[in-house]
């Protein structure tokens, strides 16, 4: 676990959004997962009006894969 500061964009089409952001984590940064800058490029799909599928890919310092985000949310 770690605590960072990151910058996002969001690109909000009718049924779908992509969302690109860079970060870097500050706070307990101590494995090399978690050092450096990290970046992530996702898509939310919209299911229903306040329901949506959340598929992302994270990447570090710009070239080493990180993780595959995978979930669901609500819009408030």
């Amino acid at each position: 676990m770690a605590v960072g500061l990151s910058g996002r964009v969001e690109f909000v089409m009718p049924y779908f959004t992509i969302n690109f952001g860079i970060g870097h984590n500050v706070v307990n940064a101590s494995t090399d997962d978690l050092k450096g800058f990290y970046e992530i490029l996702a898509l939310k799909i919209h299911i229903l009006r306040k329901s949506y599928i959340h598929i992302g890919y994270s990447l570090y310092d710009f070239y080493y894969p990180n993780n595959l985000m995978l979930g669901v949310g609500l819009s408030l």
